[in-house]
């Protein structure tokens, strides 16, 4: 009769070989004659079985179903399902309990489970069918489950989706900044393989030791037991029992970009509570495209109920791939962005060039007037018998001012034009502002506009370019001259200048008003857009520099209606300290 254990594979070899007398079902010749014909249909199945028997449960395996019981293989054969897989019961026993009570077969497509192993507790996914066992009297005595184990194709598919919100998540990033803020949040909305990560960079040319960002948590909201990734990597200075997890992280950093996987304790802090649960952390390199810069690294805590495999590996390997090429993609884009600014901040400036042409025309021609007036004057000084050397030496002196004059504007001038890096520097706002109003006095008299210029004492110095500072003034100015210039005679004309300190010296701020016609207020938040323009012939890159300059330098820049009615452009800076 047990003939067919023998028969059976390793399985109905375990059977015959254990003791049975401690167990509810007894030795096997005492087994109920429906079981036996159940077991020796399973046990000689190419395809997984399950059976449970009786109230209980008590389950049995086939070989081809040993994999679902690694680590209660075979000691557990024939034991209570409770005492087999504790960590199933709640998901499958009201399962089995609908068979037990209903007669009626159920069908699950998919379902995840975590079955506990010798070390570790395994996500398994699958796909089974329970059905009746009927006695000769119609009663359900137990339940046999062909089973399918899904878990490759679910883990799969899941991974698969993650790399797919990935790509589409970080698409639209234009700055490296709004690529990091998408990563982190695409990270942390695929906690299942990514529980925890932590992207470092490297800090200059040496190795990464600052992280971007950290995505994920490690324990249940509001346990107070998450834990994170140290904020940096410092060089490994210490001894092998006093190696922190920073430097552990830092020698894994070292040497050839390879995948390496660390023990969790090794990586992490101290974990408590749920967080305890990480047993790995794996190192993953990000590939850099340029060869001569270090490559980043992608820190992952591994999904603590799934093994470190080979399919996990090159889900690791082609996140990273795909992160590397995102961050290149955006770091192009991001630098072509630049330069574009670049150039139209350049043409900006040739059209506000353009603009001035005839104050620089009168400041150059000015000092030159005065320089010929005076060399003239300076030879008849000195043609005169006797010579009279003091009235030609004061001559002389104010060619040579004259000249110092010219030569700063012609430097302003070169300032402006040149596409030269910033450079930032302690600057005094107020020579910026009179350095400014100059290139605009004279077209101001030209259309008889009244220049009321009003600085506050001892104003703070700023952290700037210089440069780009006189830019921005110039573009409000010349925007104010505009304004009024096409104005009726009786309208008064008047370009005010304000430049005051506030929160006690914090922050600087320059305001540029004018009488005009004034802008409407549905028009003022759009004034600071590329390609909006108050003037007919206006590009309208002016104010769309100007904001970008002013944001770059750490402020803010609006426009408002002034006191006239017109409009009243301001801008703040933050200050350094009070003159």
């Amino acid at each position: 009769m047990l003939r067919y254990l023998a028969q059976g594979g390793e399985v109905g070899r375990c059977i015959l070989a254990q003791d049975w007398r401690a167990s509810p079902l007894g030795p096997p010749d005492h087994w109920p004659a429906q079981l036996h014909d159940t077991l020796r249909i399973t046990l000689h199945s190419e395809f997984p079985h399950i059976v449970y028997w009786g109230e209980t449960l008590c389950t049995f395996w086939n070989d081809a179903a040993r994999h679902f019981f690694e680590g209660q293989h075979p000691r557990a054969l024939g034991r209570p399902l409770a005492e087999v897989q504790p960590d199933v019961m709640r998901t499958l026993h009201p399962l089995l309990l609908q068979v037990l009570e209903t007669g009626r077969a159920v069908l699950q497509s998919d379902i995840e489970l975590l079955y506990r192993r010798a070390d570790y507790t395994e996500e398994i996914h699958e796909v089974f069918s329970y059905s009746p066992l009927f006695d000769p009297e119609g009663r359900v005595r137990g339940i046999i489950a062909p089973i399918f184990d899904a878990t490759t194709r679910v883990l799969g598919a899941r991974r698969m989706a993650m790399l797919a919100d990935l790509a589409a998540s970080t698409r639209g990033a234009r700055k490296l900044s709004q690529h990091y803020e998408a990563l982190t949040a695409c990270l942390a909305r695929h906690a299942r393989d990514l529980p925890l990560c932590a992207l470092y960079v490297p800090d200059g040319e040496t190795l990464p030791t600052r992280w971007l960002l950290q995505a994920g948590h490690a324990a249940d909201a509001g346990s107070g037991d998450g834990v994170e990734f140290p904020s940096s990597l410092p060089p490994h200075t210490g001894e092998p029992q006093s190696i922190t997890p920073a430097h552990a992280l830092t020698l894994a950093v070292r040497g050839a970009p390879r995948l390496q996987v660390l023990a969790a304790a090794q990586a992490l802090p101290p974990q408590t509570g749920r967080a305890a649960h990480f047993r790995q952390v794996a190192v993953v390199p990000i590939p850099e495209p340029h060869a001569d810069r270090p490559p980043c690294w992608l820190l992952v805590a591994l999904n603590p109920h799934k093994r470190f495999d080979a399919d996990y590996e090159n889900f690791l390997t082609l996140v990273a791939t795909q992160i590397s090429q995102g961050l290149a993609e955006t770091s192009s884009l991001e630098r072509a962005a630049e330069r574009a600014l670049a150039e139209i901040s350049q043409r900006a400036r040739l059209t506000t060039l353009g603009e001035l042409a005839t104050s620089i025309a009168h400041e150059i021609n000015q000092p030159l007037t005065a320089m010929v007036l005076d060399a003239n004057a300076c030879a008849r000084w000195l043609a005169m018998q006797p010579a009279d050397i003091g009235e030609a030496t004061s001559a002389a002196r104010r060619i040579a001012a004259s000249g110092e004059y010219a030569g700063q504007v012609l430097a302003r001038i070169r300032g402006f034009l040149q596409r030269t890096p910033s450079t930032h520097e302690r600057v005094d706002i107020t020579q910026v502002a009179w350095d400014s109003l100059r290139l605009v006095a004279a077209q101001a008299r030209r259309f008889r506009i009244t220049l009321r210029v009003r600085m506050a004492p001892a104003l703070p110095t700023v952290h700037a370019d210089r440069t780009q500072l006189q830019q921005v003034l110039i573009n409000l100015l010349v925007n104010a001259v505009d304004a009024l210039k096409d104005l009726p005679e009786d309208h008064p004309r008047d370009l005010h200048l304000h430049i005051t300190a506030r929160d006690g010296g914090r922050r600087l701020r320059v305001a540029v008003a004018d009488s005009g016609g004034g802008i409407a207020p549905e028009r003022r938040e759009r004034m600071f857009d590329a390609f909006q323009s108050s003037k007919p012939d206006g590009l309208g890159f002016g104010l769309a520099i100007a904001r970008s300059i002013v944001e770059a330098h750490g402020g803010r820049i609006q426009v408002d209606a002034s006191d006239s009615g017109g409009a009243l452009f301001w801008f703040e800076l933050p200050g350094e300290e009070t003159r």
